[in-house]
């Protein structure tokens, strides 16, 4: 599963949506390609491995865009 920007941007049941700034700096944080998940998504699996909420946030919210 791909976890997009508008996954991680999206206010999903009350939980606050993550700004662009805050997502730059957890992508800084993990080492991760900013550019590419903005234009390609990241794959869950990533995110869960981080085991950061944050990543985790977004996969649940992907999880519900998908079902």
């Amino acid at each position: 599963m791909i976890v997009t920007m508008d996954d991680v941007t999206a206010n999903v049941s009350g939980k606050g949506a993550f700004c662009r700034k805050g997502i730059r700096l957890f992508c800084e944080k993990y080492d991760l390609d900013y550019n590419d998940f903005r234009h390609n998504g990241i794959d869950a699996q990533i995110l869960i491995d981080l085991n950061d909420s944050m990543g985790l946030q977004a996969v649940e919210v992907a999880r519900g865009r998908i079902k």
